[in-house]
């Protein structure tokens, strides 16, 4: 009877990892046995691994997540401009960094406690505020959560 569990226990990790493999060979953004995404490609954002803090580009937004909320809890972008920020947790708990809009679903960052990450990303090309929120339960509901606003480049000329 043990060796029929152990059978099928082993059974269900081989389709499991042969899954995980199948779904790094379609680019699913997982890495498998080699090296992940690169975290400064905004056409594909993906989460950067751990960052020291002289990995973090100069021209960052950096953000800190902490039980009070995000600080600052604010950032301005030109639409479709290309943005990379450095979110970290900034305290002992794990939070995450997700946008409410469909059109950033794929902006998301996880960090352990005291880590930093980074992800890079193009602007909406629509004008407006879009709201982002720590998702672990019970964090946006104690005010961890900010807005970026996207703004359009306008031009002005003088005459006279």
């Amino acid at each position: 009877m043990v060796a029929i569990i152990l059978f099928v226990q082993t059974a269900d990790i081989k389709q499991r990892l042969g899954a995980l493999e199948k779904s790094a060979r379609e680019g699913s953004g997982f890495s498998f046995g080699g090296l992940p995404p690169d975290w400064r490609d905004a056409a594909n954002p993906a989460q950067s691994l751990p960052l020291e803090e002289k990995d973090v580009p100069k021209d960052a937004v950096k953000l800190e997540v902490t039980a009070a909320g995000f600080s600052p809890n604010a950032f301005t972008a030109k639409a479709g401009e290309k943005v990379t920020l450095a979110v970290k947790s900034a305290d002992q708990w794990v939070h995450t960094f997700v946008f409410d809009a469909p059109a950033l679903k794929d902006v998301a960052v996880g960090l352990a406690y005291q880590e930093t990450r980074g992800i890079t990303f193009f602007a909406p090309k629509e004008k407006g505020e879009y709201k982002f929120f720590c998702n672990v339960p019970g964090h946006r509901e104690r005010d961890e959560v900010g807005t970026m606003t996207v703004n359009i480049l306008c031009f002005s000329y003088g005459f006279g």
